[in-house]
């Protein structure tokens, strides 16, 4: 699987590594659609195109409590909070309403974030195109997440969003870690294929 989904009764949570990973980042994509505005923590994918830190989903009403809370978590990892250490959290807001238990949310969703074995739930739709594996999670028909663990570059991946006609799509890709690299040496990374890519397309639209 790309994505765990960690939930409580307020916030579901889709994370591809350990919440105390070394630094890197993940390249990402997203659409908004439809007049959707309720997205906190783009500013570092407007501008780099990754993302270090879980993909927050929650009730509108919550949606900067969510966001503190991913803080939080990033500052457990490190206290500076780098962009390849989990600063900023992506949290898109969905149009339900919170429970009874929204004030215990930032406690409760960082006891199960960092502990271990809580995971749960498997994505709608999943596939495998080739080696590469493909999915579509979709979160109160407002929110959709593809995850691959395809090497796709941030152009590609918002070809994958054109897939989807959610108010918001987000799509990631786990084929290329960035990371900091020693002595300033560049990195190398990986572009699929354009057949690849197509074939993924088609997958998703299949």
């Amino acid at each position: 699987m790309v994505f765990e989904l960690v939930e409580t009764p307020d916030c579901s949570v889709l994370r591809c590594e350990r919440w105390d990973a070394p630094r890197g980042r993940w390249f990402v994509a997203y659409r908004a659609r439809h007049g959707y505005r309720w997205l906190l923590g783009n500013g570092v994918v407007d501008e780099f195109a990754t993302v270090s830190a879980p993909l927050f989903i929650a009730p509108r009403a919550l949606l900067g409590a969510v966001y503190n809370t991913g803080i939080s978590l990033g500052h457990r990892r490190d206290h500076d909070m780098a962009i390849d250490l989990g600063w900023p959290p992506l949290c898109a807001g969905v149009d339900r309403p919170a429970s009874g238990d929204a004030a215990n949310l930032e406690k409760n969703l960082l006891d199960l974030l960092t502990a271990t074995g809580k995971a749960s739930g498997r994505p709608p739709f999943s596939t495998n195109v080739g080696s590469h594996a493909v999915e579509r999670w979709q979160f109160n028909g407002e929110v959709t997440v593809i995850g691959t663990d395809a090497p796709l570059l941030p152009q590609q991946l918002a070809r994958l969003c054109d897939t989807d006609t959610a108010p918001l799509t987000i799509a990631l890709a786990t084929g290329n870690r960035v990371t900091l690299q020693e002595d300033d040496r560049p990195q190398t990374l990986r572009a699929a294929s354009e057949d690849t890519l197509t074939a993924i397309i088609t997958a998703l639209r299949t």
